[in-house]
């Protein structure tokens, strides 16, 4: 019998006729002391298949790139702009989280895990509970002057500081995860369904690990 994910706190549809998830409220209290999670975050190949608990899924998100407080991040942007976007693909579909109402939109409704999984020695990455993929709005940049900066140098720069949050995030909730950029942007983005302007940056799998 396949194992059904769990309810999260509360499932509604949008105006629009989207089926959307509220998180539970971000613990932002206790948890792991940092320079731990510094001494125990490494990168995770395999795990188990159990879904992450909806509160997990919800501190984690938060951690990567909620709000922390009026209009700012827990992760610093290139001038502010913030153009970093979080998507959830896991067996229930595909979800954009939606930070200001800490909620999940889901864009998606099939199992797109495979497509952040471009080479066969990281299959690990489909068979995984759950991925986070980092995508970035790069017309959010403005131009500088007379030139537009080179607008994949701050797509990387940004899905860095909020990529490490997801990695500390995870070592201190004894989940696994692993960074990845094999994957094929043009796969990704139709079944994320990203406006013109927008580009998939990173893929971590997340998972409770297997050892």
């Amino acid at each position: 019998m396949k194992k059904l994910f769990p309810l999260l706190m509360l499932v509604g549809l949008t105006s629009f006729g989207q089926e959307k998830i509220t998180l539970p409220s971000p613990t932002k209290f206790g948890g792991m002391p940092l320079m731990e999670a510094l001494a125990a975050r490494h990168s995770t190949r395999k795990f188990q298949t159990e879904p992450i608990a909806e509160q997990k899924l919800g501190d984690l998100l938060w951690a990567a790139f909620g709000f922390n407080r009026a209009n700012m991040r827990t992760a610093p942007s290139a001038l502010n702009k913030q153009g970093v976007e979080l998507y959830v693909v896991r067996p229930d579909g595909a979800w954009r989280y939606e930070p200001q109402e800490h909620a999940l939109l889901k864009v998606n409704n099939d199992d797109v895990r495979g497509k952040t999984a471009a080479m066969k020695q990281q299959a690990f990455a489909a068979n995984a509970p759950m991925s986070i993929v980092f995508v970035f709005d790069t017309n959010v940049i403005p131009t500088i002057g007379d030139r537009k900066p080179n607008v994949m140098e701050w797509a990387k720069l940004d899905t860095g500081f909020a990529a490490q949050n997801v990695y500390l995030a995870c070592a201190s909730m004894g989940l696994g995860t692993c960074a990845r950029g094999s994957f094929k942007h043009d796969d990704l983005a139709p079944v994320l369904k990203l406006a013109e302007g927008k580009v998939v940056t990173l893929c971590m799998p997340v998972g409770v690990p297997e050892d």
